[in-house]
């Protein structure tokens, strides 16, 4: 809300509080065309219709808010549930959409960043090397960029001190405070240059780099494993090969051995 200066999505205390994605996109903007998830059903609105009444979504849709802004024009923001929501159905949705995001902006409040399915999330976006925002929200004056880095921070995951925006707690009209904080115009600022029209062609071509390097290790890994059941299947058909040897052999010397004794005693009886 705060990003777009207008009331989108509805906003307070209550989880879950958007039951549905929100997105906020150009008119004409085909989001439609090729959408790869039977399960969301999209459904377009003017945004003009949500300024009195911001949209908490839809269960199962994506609802589209169109403006007609030329400076997002090249942009699809999202608004989706909580990747810990309560919901199943929210939760899959959100993955589905993230699935097609080409970057990321984390929000999170002060209580929970640190929480395990949000951190797994997050270190899921480092790794995927998408372009990432941190914002951590209603922050107590006394927190510091330094303090959430010696929380995130481990051996293995190293986050950077210039991804990570503080936004202070705001009472009343959070929208218009939180728009006039320095930590979030210099947020704001950061993403338009780094996500402005003239860089998506790069940032694309990276993103397809990446996922092409990440299907390799993937095709690379099945194989692996269809190679290591090729090699148990023939394991298991040799002992089983072994074992219809032995049980034959044994099968045959017993019944070789009881037809022996069978003849014996009707040869003696004749």
């Amino acid at each position: 809300n705060a990003f777009c200066g207008k009331p989108l999505s509805m906003t307070g205390v209550e989880r879950p509080k958007t039951i549905g994605p929100v997105a906020y996109a150009h008119k004409g903007c085909p989001i439609d065309k090729g959408f790869p998830f039977s399960s969301i059903q999209i459904e377009s609105r003017n945004s003009k219709e949500t300024h009195f009444h911001a949209s908490t979504g839809k269960p199962g849709h994506l609802v589209v808010l169109e403006h007609e802004d030329e400076v997002l024009s090249h942009m699809v923001l999202v608004d989706t549930p909580d990747i810990d929501s309560v919901d199943a159905e929210n939760r899959q949705i959100t993955e589905d959409l993230y699935s097609l995001s080409d970057a990321v902006v984390f929000l999170a409040s002060q209580e929970k960043y640190a929480d395990e399915v949000p951190y797994k999330f997050l270190v899921r976006v480092m790794a995927a090397r998408k372009p990432y925002f941190f914002i951590l929200n209603k922050a107590d004056q006394q927190l510091s960029q330094e303090d959430v880095l010696d929380t995130l921070q481990t051996q293995e995951h190293r986050f950077k001190k210039e991804r990570i925006w503080l936004i202070p707690y705001s009472p009343s009209h959070p929208m218009e405070q939180i728009a006039d904080d320095k930590g979030f115009r210099d947020f704001v600022l950061t993403l338009m240059r780094e996500l402005r029209k003239e860089a998506m062609g790069d940032l694309l071509q990276i993103e397809v780099t990446e996922r092409r390097t990440e299907l390799k290790r993937r095709i690379g890994r099945l194989l692996d494993l269809l190679d290591q059941e090729e090699r148990a299947a023939d394991n298991w058909l040799a002992q089983l090969n072994a074992l219809y040897e032995d049980v034959s052999s044994a099968l045959i010397a017993t019944e070789k051995e009881r037809f022996s004794e069978q003849s014996v005693h009707y040869l003696r009886g004749e």
